[in-house]
């Protein structure tokens, strides 16, 4: 069981590396992401090119929770701090901390996306 665990944290390291090393940054991040906020505060979309960022941003931070989590079930117990508990958050509020980290912190996002999802996730769900 745990060998396949490992093996979908690693499947899931790759896909993000290998969406990271096609401009996945913050910029990118925040542009598609706040279509998403948008569409979760007015329930519509102005053109389809939002109602694609919305899916993309949403699969995206999907992932990256789901990683995440993951990787502090399997950590051990004093590494598990650096993982965010993240139990019961949905997606959409994930969004929503990450869309409000990145324009609280601007000068960061030239940095990968799925760092900066981390920081962010750290911050408003620190482990206990």
């Amino acid at each position: 069981m745990k060998l396949q665990l490992l093996c979908v944290i690693t499947l899931f390291s790759y896909v993000c590396v290998a969406q990271d090393a096609k401009g996945v940054d913050g910029n990118h991040l925040l542009d598609y992401c706040t279509a998403a906020v948008q569409f979760m505060d007015s329930g519509r979309f102005d053109n389809d090119r939002q109602a694609s960022q919305n899916l993309w941003c949403t699969g995206y931070v999907t992932g990256v929770m789901q990683g995440l989590d993951l990787a502090r079930k399997l950590s051990d117990k004093k590494d598990q701090k650096i993982y965010p508990c993240l139990a019961g958050i949905a997606s959409k509020q994930a969004i929503r901390v990450i869309v409000k980290y990145l324009r609280e912190n601007p000068e960061k996002l030239q940095e990968r996306g799925v760092t900066l999802s981390l920081a962010a996730l750290q911050r408003a769900f620190p482990c206990k």
